[in-house]
């Protein structure tokens, strides 16, 4: 059933979020981050704003970080839909603070990475951390939190402070530097590459592609990656999309006899009707009677340089998170 089905309505949602049964909780929170902006974002603000579970103990208090976190997923194409100081922006602006646990804070970066050219106070959000960075005492979050806002900067088309520019760390120049540094034994976090995968900010996996049922149809379904190809395919699949492509999976340009063009996967065809999808996930109802030529393409769907829009630590978990699809 589709997040946008009539049958599921803002008093169904809230009566799931109240139940005991954690995992029913977090299924509700990742069926409303495709829900309709007017009805996922008072319902995913109010979850990702919970007040502290205070002396709760750290079974609940992970369980609590990790249902925000989605939430705050969700939140990423609710705050697209609002203008500069809506309420889910300012929420957004709340997290990108140092008091707000780690997940939650690289959540909200990532939430505001494709806005903060035309919202200041989340710009500013992100250059307080970039006043932090250096004084934080784990490394690692450091550099991860640089290389967000430097990705964030350079969609915006703007310059990064000289701080960032300091501390974002270099992405590999070639194939070889590439699988080196997606190689086994790095921390990866495959909780966070599900919501990398399901993010429609960065490299918006989902669009093309299901896991256990969401995401979309252009693509294959990786919810048993791991039966379907070896780690290394799976990053060349990546790194290289259109260096093996799949029959099935060949990209296509459509001319009709009205003079328009079309490019991209056959998505279906039958009963006159032909559907194509192309690389972010939309699909296009043709009549099938109306194709006046069809010519079979050499590149994948798949969007090169792909890599190149998340942060090196959000490849490695995204690869973690399908490593798991069995």
């Amino acid at each position: 059933m589709s997040p946008t089905d009539k049958s599921l309505d803002a008093p169904l949602f809230a009566s799931l979020l109240k139940s005991d049964n954690e995992a029913l909780r977090l299924e509700t929170v990742r069926t409303l981050q495709g829900a309709k902006s007017e009805i996922a974002g008072p319902l995913l603000r109010a979850v990702a704003d919970a007040a502290s579970v205070g002396n709760a103990d750290k079974q609940t208090l992970a369980a609590s970080a990790t249902l925000r976190a989605e939430a705050l997923v969700g939140l990423a194409a609710v705050a697209k839909s609002e203008p500069v100081g809506g309420p889910t922006r300012k929420l957004l602006r709340t997290f990108l603070n140092n008091n707000s646990l780690v997940p939650l804070r690289l959540e909200a970066l990532r939430a505001a990475r494709s806005l903060i050219a035309d919202d200041p106070e989340l710009r500013d959000g992100l250059l307080d951390i970039a006043k932090t960075i250096v004084r934080l005492e784990d490394g690692a979050i450091g550099t991860e939190l640089s290389n967000q806002i430097a990705l964030a900067f350079a969609e915006a088309k703007l310059d990064p402070p000289q701080s960032i520019k300091l501390t974002t760390s270099a992405k590999p120049k070639d194939r070889q530097e590439w699988m080196a540094q997606l190689n086994r034994g790095r921390d990866v976090d495959p909780a966070a590459g599900r919501r990398v995968f399901f993010n429609p900010n960065g490299a918006g996996c989902f669009k093309c592609h299901i896991v256990d049922g969401r995401g979309g149809r252009v693509g294959p379904d990786l919810s048993r990656a791991v039966g379907t190809m070896n780690r290394i395919q799976l990053i060349q699949s990546i790194l290289e999309p259109s260096r093996e492509i799949a029959p099935q999976f060949v990209s296509w340009t459509f001319e009709l006899h009205s003079g328009k063009v079309l490019t991209g996967m056959l998505v279906h065809e039958n009963e006159g009707k032909t559907i194509v999808g192309d690389a972010e996930g939309k699909l296009t109802e043709i009549k099938t009677i109306d194709i006046a030529a069809r010519v079979p393409q050499k590149t994948s769907v798949m969007p090169d340089k792909l890599a190149e829009r998340m942060t090196l630590q959000e490849l490695r978990d995204v690869i973690a998170f399908l490593e798991t699809q069995r």
